[in-house]
């Protein structure tokens, strides 16, 4: 399992994330160590941190969804919020907890290339049978009118275990548009999405609207988790965040790729939107050990 920490500093002269630690990880304790495979890591825009004695909050700031569609449903969610207030599990329960952090993350845009668009999740608790008995689920407003016009759901298809982010886009009766492996790897890659607490969730930015000559794409996002325990009060929601604002045309941290290696003394460069001075980044180690598993690193540019 992975042991790194993440701090703020340089790699070949240029600002970058630097990690330090133990981040090899093998596919199994008994495999021989040329077996093993390189961890993997994640540096996202922070936009959320919960508490775990916050007690309850409130949902009337989040972004309100999602809908239902006729072919695939998104499990939870309602189209106007609870009047109650929703009381996160803490701990290791059987839903996994409730939100730790929460982020967004931009890489790879140049040129007529588009780049990558993903939200980051971890939880107090492990989760089992995520995509299953948990559904985690990013509600996103693009328009400002504290609606979601798409939802993006992690869920499983048909029997298999393989987890996958599918993109709905509510204005259509929550049409399915997009679906997109979660962790950014299907099951060739052991990205180790279970019996954990933290998970990628890739969209492309463009079935949102996002063109490469925008120069700004304001949008707002809320991040929350369904399960089939959870109160039929709050339809099934165990936690949600309040709406998050994210710029995908100017983020303010921005990495050249979605994933890097989680070993001691790998460098992610980052770049900062031209006059912002520092800001909060949300580094997930998707192999880490418990404890190790979530940084949030204050970013300032070199």
């Amino acid at each position: 399992m992975s042991f790194t920490t993440a701090v703020d500093g340089t790699a070949a002269g240029s600002p970058a994330v630097v990690l330090g630690g133990s981040g090899f990880a093998l596919s199994s304790p008994a495999d021989p160590a040329g077996a093993g495979y390189l961890s993997l890591t994640s540096v996202l825009n922070l936009g959320y941190r919960g508490s775990a004695t916050a007690g309850c909050a409130t949902p009337s700031s989040a972004v309100v969804g999602p809908t239902t569609t006729p072919n695939v449903t998104p499990t939870g969610g309602a189209t106007a919020t609870t009047s109650g207030t929703l009381c996160p599990r803490v701990g290791t329960g059987s839903a996994g907890g409730a939100i730790a952090a929460v982020g967004a993350g931009r890489a790879g845009a140049d040129g007529a290339n588009p780049g990558y668009l993903w939200f980051g999740l971890s939880t107090f608790g492990d989760w089992p049978g995520v995509g299953k008995n948990l559904f985690p689920t990013v509600n996103i407003d693009t328009n400002g009118d504290n609606t979601a016009d798409y939802t993006v759901q992690v869920q499983t298809i048909g029997g298999s275990d393989l987890l996958y982010a599918l993109l709905f886009d509510d204005a259509r009766a929550g049409s399915l548009i997009g679906i997109y492996p979660v962790n950014f790897n299907l099951g060739n890659v052991d990205t180790n999405p279970f019996d954990t607490n933290v998970l990628l969730i890739p969209i492309d930015p463009t079935a949102l609207g996002y063109r490469v000559t925008d120069t700004t794409f304001p949008l707002r996002y809320s991040v929350a988790l369904y399960a089939a325990s959870g109160a039929p009060l709050n339809s099934g929601t165990i936690d949600t965040t309040p709406a998050i604002a994210f710029d995908v045309a100017q983020p303010a941290i921005s990495t050249s790729a979605p994933l890097w290696q989680d070993q001691g003394g790998t460098g992610i460069p980052y770049r900062l939107r031209p006059g912002v001075g520092g800001a909060e980044a949300l580094v997930l180690h998707l192999h880490g050990a418990d404890g190790f598993r979530e940084h949030v690193v204050t970013l300032s540019g070199g």
